[in-house]
This record gives C-alpha cells, sequence and structure tokens, in this order.
C-alpha cells in the first residue's frame, strides 16, 4: 500500500470539534481518510509480520476483534471511535508486537503531513540514546535528501508519491543532532526502534540501512592541534583504539580536530532579531515590552497536530500537565480556546510542554523561559564581564535560543561566552539580537554565559526563524573533555558495527533482531 496524503490543514480545520451528546468527546471527528487508511495498514501489516490472529491483539488491547478490524481497514465508525483514546490503543498493541515503541511512532508520524507544513531542513535529537531508531522522509516531489550527522554524511533519493524512504539507524544519539535537507519540501519524521524491512514493504516505504549511506563529512575535517602533557602521542593513541574497535580511520579522523582543538575562536556577528512573526495566535509581552511567549501555529493546525498524534483535548491536557509536576496544569477547555481562538493559556510554560507532547520540535510557538534580570543571585563577576547559570525546562529536547541586550542600546557589539556541558563557544552579537541552538537531553547540564558588564540576557525555547543557527563549531572546554567526548564517539560507532551487523544479517529472511535494553515500552513517541 502506498502512503500518501489528501487531506490539508484547512479541509482538517472544518471538521466539528464540539463535545458528542453522551458527554464523550468526538475523538475521531471524521479522521481525514487517507491518514485513517495509512495507520490502519501499519497496524495490520504489523500484525502480519508477527503471525497473530485479531483475537490476540485485540484482546491484549481491550477491544473487540471487530473494532481492530475497522481500525485496519481505515474504517473505524464514529461509535467506537467515540469510546477509546487512540493512542492508548495503539500504545498496547505495540508492546503486544514487541514492536518497541516502533509501531507508536510510525502510527503517530502519519498524520504530520496533515497537520504540518512541508520544510527542507529537519533536525531532530533523538532521546533514546544508545538504540536503534529511523527517520522517515517523504514529499510531494521527488527530491534528493541529505543527511549529516556530526562528521557522518550521506545522500539517498525520494521518489514523490510512494510511502518514501525510511532510514533505519542502528544507534541513535542524542548529541549531534541528525540533520536531514532535502532539495524540495519535504515532512520528515525521527522515531524509535527498528521498522522491519517486512513491514515496511507492505506499506510501500523503501527502507535503507543507514550504514550503507555514510562516508566522511569532508565539511567537517580541520587542522589537527594536539596538546601536549597528555599524552606522548595522542593521535597514535586515537588510531591504536580505533584499530581495537575495527573502525575505519577516515571516519575517526574528522573527529579529531574538534576534540582536540585548543583554541577557542570568537565567530562572527551573523545574526538577526526576535521579532514577533505572522500568526493568527496571541503574542504576550512584559511590562517592558519584551516578548514573553507568542503562538506561532494557527489555531487549526493545532487541532490537526492534536489528532494528528492521535490525542483526545482530554488526554492531551493530561500530558501537558504531566510533563512538569511543579507547573500548573492544562484544562481541556483552555486546550479548547486555544484551537478556536488561538487565545494563550495562562498556564505558565504551557507552549513547550505542548510542543513536546506534539512532537512539534519547537514549532508551537516561542517562550521566554529565563531572564538574567532579577537572576543576580546566579551571576558572578569575572573582572569587567558577568558570568550567569541559567537552565531551561528539564523535561524539553529541541531548539532554544538566546538574546542579549547592552544598556546601551542596539549600536552596541559585544562578545557573549557559553559553555555547555564539556562544549564551549564565543559568538559576537549586537545588542537585541538572537542565537539560537538545540538542547540535547532532558534535565542537562546549566549553560553558562559569559557577557560584559552592563548587558543582559533572555533565552527561552522554540524555533526562532530569524535567528542565527550555532549549533555547529563548538569546541571541548578543554583536552580531557575532548578525549572524552572521543572515547564516547568510538564506543557509540563499536556498538553501530555490532547492531549494523545483525541488521545486514537479517535482511534475507527479516529475522528478528531486538534492541539493546528494549522492555517493550514505547520510544520516541510515547
Amino acid at each position: 500500500m502506498q502512503l500518501v496524503t489528501s487531506v490539508s490543514v484547512t479541509q482538517a480545520a472544518t471538521m466539528s470539534d464540539q463535545p458528542s451528546a453522551d458527554g464523550l468527546e468526538e475523538q475521531t471527528e471524521p479522521e481525514p481518510p487517507a491518514a485513517a487508511a495509512q495507520r490502519g495498514a501499519i497496524l495490520r501489516a504489523w500484525r502480519v509480520y508477527r503471525g497473530l490472529g485479531l483475537d490476540a491483539v485485540a484482546r491484549h488491547a481491550k477491544m473487540s476483534d471487530a473494532a481492530l478490524s475497522e481500525w485496519e481497514r481505515g474504517e473505524l465508525n464514529a461509535r467506537r471511535r467515540r469510546v477509546f483514546e487512540p493512542l492508548e490503543k495503539v500504545t498496547r498493541i505495540d508492546a503486544r508486537l514487541q514492536a518497541d515503541g516502533a509501531l507508536v511512532d510510525l502510527w503517530q508520524a502519519v498524520g504530520s503531513s496533515d497537520a504540518l507544513p512541508p520544510r527542507s531542513d529537519w533536525m531532530h535529537n533523538y532521546r533514546i540514546g544508545g538504540k536503534p531508531g529511523w527517520l522517515w522522509i517523504r514529499s510531494a516531489w521527488d527530491c534528493t535528501v541529505d543527511l549529516a550527522w556530526g562528521p557522518l554524511r550521506g545522500r539517498t533519493a525520494v521518489s514523490a508519491g510512494s510511502g518514501g524512504v525510511l532510514i533505519q539507524l542502528p544507534i541513535t544519539l542524542d548529541n549531534p543532532p541528525l540533520r536531514a535537507s532535502t532539495t524540495s519540501p519535504a515532512w520528515a519524521d525521527f522515531g524509535a526502534g527498528i521498522v522491519p524491512a517486512e513491514v515496511s514493504s507492505r506499506l510501500g516505504i523503501v527502507r535503507v540501512m543507514a550504514q550503507d549511506l555514510h562516508e566522511p563529512n569532508q565539511e567537517a575535517r580541520r587542522r589537527l592541534p594536539v596538546p601536549g602533557g597528555l599524552f606522548r602521542d595522542p593521535l597514535g593513541e586515537v588510531r591504536s583504539w580505533a584499530r581495537d574497535l575495527g573502525v575505519r580511520w577516515e571516519l575517526i579522523r574528522p573527529h579529531i580536530g574538534v576534540v582536540l582543538a585548543t583554541d577557542n575562536p570568537e565567530h562572527a556577528l551573523d545574526s538577526a532579531d526576535v521579532s514577533v512573526h505572522g500568526s493568527s495566535g496571541e503574542v504576550r509581552f512584559d511590562r517592558e515590552g519584551r516578548l514573553i511567549s507568542q503562538l506561532t501555529m494557527r489555531p487549526e493546525q493545532l487541532r490537526a497536530l492534536r489528532m494528528a498524534r492521535g490525542y483526545s483535548h482530554d488526554r492531551a491536557a493530561q500530558r501537558v500537565s504531566e510533563m512538569d509536576d511543579g507547573l500548573p496544569t492544562l484544562s481541556r477547555a483552555a486546550l479548547e480556546r486555544v484551537e478556536r481562538l488561538g487565545a494563550l493559556p495562562r498556564a505558565e510554560n504551557w507552549l513547550p510542554r505542548l510542543d513536546m507532547a506534539y512532537r512539534a520540535d519547537g514549532r508551537v510557538g516561542i517562550e521566554r523561559t529565563f531572564d538574567s534580570i532579577g537572576a543576580e543571585l546566579r551571576s558572578r563577576r569575572r573582572g569587567t564581564r558577568w558570568v550567569t547559570a541559567m537552565t531551561f525546562p528539564d523535561y524539553w529536547v529541541g531548539p532554544i535560543w538566546l538574546q542579549a541586550r547592552s544598556p546601551g542600546g542596539r549600536s552596541d557589539v559585544g562578545s557573549i561566552r557559553l559553555v555547555w556541558g564539556p562544549w564551549r563557544r564565543r559568538q559576537r552579537v549586537g545588542s537585541g539580537q538572537v542565537v539560537t541552538m538545540r538542547k540535547a537531553r532532558p534535565g542537562a547540564d546549566p549553560l553558562f554565559v559569559d557577557l560584559p558588564a552592563g548587558w543582559r540576557f533572555a533565552a527561552g525555547t522554540g524555533a526562532v526563524g530569524t535567528g542565527m543557527d550555532i549549533n555547529d563549531d563548538w569546541q571541548p572546554r578543554s583536552a580531557l573533555a575532548g578525549l572524552a567526548l572521543l572515547l564516547e564517539a568510538l564506543a557509540t560507532i563499536r556498538a553501530w558495527r555490532r547492531i549494523a551487523q545483525s541488521l545486514s544479517a537479517s535482511r534475507s529472511g527479516d529475522a528478528e533482531v531486538r534492541q539493546p535494553g528494549s522492555s517493550g515500552e514505547s520510544g520516541e513517541g510515547s
């Protein structure tokens, strides 16, 4: 079966979203027919792959055989849809079919093309580090996708009108992010686990193994500075490690110039202002006219995205509220107002929480989560500069932004120094201009921001399209930190090779390949 989209966001916005007469939400207010058929095909393909009958799967999902059969055909009627939460049922089915979260993630990914506009540049930090994952690309046009993952890169073609291409990764990392750039606008979804070849074939998806694509990234090569006093021959040590692990040297060399770099160059000024983006949603400012939060999706897009991820209003509000027990909860009524009017709820940090629940990678909106004004206790003076330690919400993974301001106004230019975990960077910026980067994992170390005396800054979550992306070209804060990062990378490559060999061996018969540490729970999409 070929997976193509046929319902637009505008069409989805015309569907009714009122509670039903019996008090149960119309959570399957008419689902886009193409999406319903695709999701049903995923459930059936995985069940057939596992060799299980309807009864065995339906019983575990706590539904009837007839309901599951209708669901697999994309014909689940409105009465049945009103009495259960789709995502909860799919999660149960994923566990029964031992899909380790891959089924849930693929099922949720289907709706992205109905809810999100296509783009040519996508990035993702996997939250399942050390386990397999995948990237699914599809487009309305023939295109080529270029992949960049630290010092590795790859390229493959994507045909229009097909199920697209699913790139299976033997192992994932939370940092650096995986970047996918397409020659034509496309949709990209990232998920956990392994999508078996038999399943992807039944769905009309071309599955490509990442190990068949990767090659050294020539642009990542740089001079090889060698710090003294650590090893007599650090380059020889690294070569020896690579040889012991069976890793080709040309895949390792691009890392070396990064992790053993001793300089910390100042990057040139090249960024833009954080400004209000065109949006039908509400924008909230503080008393000084500075942006606090802004909804960057239209109300109908939010509604379509909620449906695409399989959430009812109640379940979405609950998921948002569970993100941080210390923050106010988001009510169903508030979520309905957002979808109807674009009105911002009063609940603190609701935008990044909703973004994480909907897997939107910062596209739901911009939220200021830190302001150095009033945070003097986190700052300390260092000569003529001030260093402030700040954190982003623990649950957040994705794009973040930072905006520094000088008391002298927009004409001032200064240098900011950033230290985040083992990494550091110096960046030249103008007052009021913004830089963007990514938070790679939940929790994470504090970000230390070193500014000229008198400067203040604000920071927050969300994708700011006008900002300067400074994700690349960070340096380790020390030679020891660099070598630790290199050892971690080598261990990951070793694990990559082991799982890749298992996946390659299973291609002919598509034998079972279990993830390390898998226990049947959902991964990226849960």
